[in-house]
Parts: structure tokens; sequence; C-alpha cells
């Protein structure tokens, strides 16, 4: 729909999400895009990147990679988000209306992730479907903090290189000593 609106709205890649490499291209393969719009938000939109490679060797079509693109669509004029037209999938085309509820669920990872990553106050309620994500950003906030210059850190407990680690340790970690 932003293409019928022409010079009016700029369309800008806000956030690359899940790119998956599975395979590289070599030299005279044929590269191919397939694009899908995957939901339309407010002020942007999901797009779903499909990318396949035909080796020149063979003529085999085989998978390379897959991301997600969120586009903001501006206003060419202000520079503020353009607000776009509701849209939703054909109820009969089953695999648009896949793309279209696992699109609100990438986006509710994303919002979770850029509140676990931005050291907010408010809570982040817990959800069974965003389990490991929140266990792995919860990693990342630790290690960001055990490596901030302003915090200064005292040990809690003796850890002598002799001294074995609590049980409960050397399961999560895998190691002992």
């Amino acid at each position: 729909q932003t293409a019928s609106l022409g010079e009016a709205v700029l369309p800008v890649v806000a956030n690359v999400d899940a790119l998956i490499f599975r395979q590289p291209s070599t030299v005279g393969d044929r590269v191919l895009l397939q694009t899908s719009v995957n939901r339309v938000f407010s002020s942007s939109m999901e797009v779903g990147v499909r990318v396949d490679r035909r080796k020149a060797s063979t003529g085999e079509l085989q998978h390379m990679n897959t991301g997600f693109l969120t586009l903001v669509v501006l206003d060419r004029r202000s520079g503020a988000p353009f607000r776009l037209p509701a849209a939703a999938p054909d109820a009969k085309d089953a695999e648009a209306v896949g793309r279209h509820a696992r699109a609100l669920t990438r986006r509710a990872l994303r919002m979770q992730r850029r509140q676990m990553l931005s050291v907010r106050p408010d809570p982040i309620s817990w959800s069974e479907t965003l389990k490991d994500e929140i266990c792995a950003c919860n990693v990342y906030c630790l290690l960001r903090l055990a490596h901030a210059p302003e915090i200064e850190w005292r040990r809690a407990v003796d850890v002598s290189k002799d001294a074995p680690l609590p049980p409960q340790l050397q399961a999560a970690s895998g190691l002992t000593r």
C-alpha cells in the first residue's frame, strides 16, 4: 500500500530480526529473493525475506537464508511516522494467517528484548513462550552489568581455587574444581 502513496512516504528499515544463514552462495549462482508483508502495525510493518540460490553447477534450488525486517514508514515532509491503514490476511490463506500471527509473536519478543536490554524499571511479565528469550536477555544484562566500570563488585563468599563449587553451580556450569 505504501507503493500507491508514491512520493509521500519513505519506508525505512528499523530492525533486522532473526537473520538465519543456512549456507553461502558461490560465484555464478542465481540468487532469488522472496518477500512478504507478514503484518502491518500502526506505522510499521514486518517483511519476511527468504533467499534461495539456483546453483550454477546443477540448477538445483537451495534455501540460503531467512530474515525478518521491520520497516517504519515515514512522512517525507515531516519525517514523522506515517499512520498505515489496517490490513489483515485473507482468512482462506492459511500460510498468510500463520505469518500474520507469528509476526505478532516476534514483535512481542522484540519489545521484551528492548525492554530487558534498556534496564528499564518496569517489570516484564513471565511468558512460557518467551522463556528462552527472557533467559538469554537476562544473561546478557548480567554480563553488561559485570563489565560496567561504574559498578564495584565485592565477593560475598570466599572463592578460592581449591574450594569445590557448590553442586548447583557444578550442574549448571558443567565445571568442577
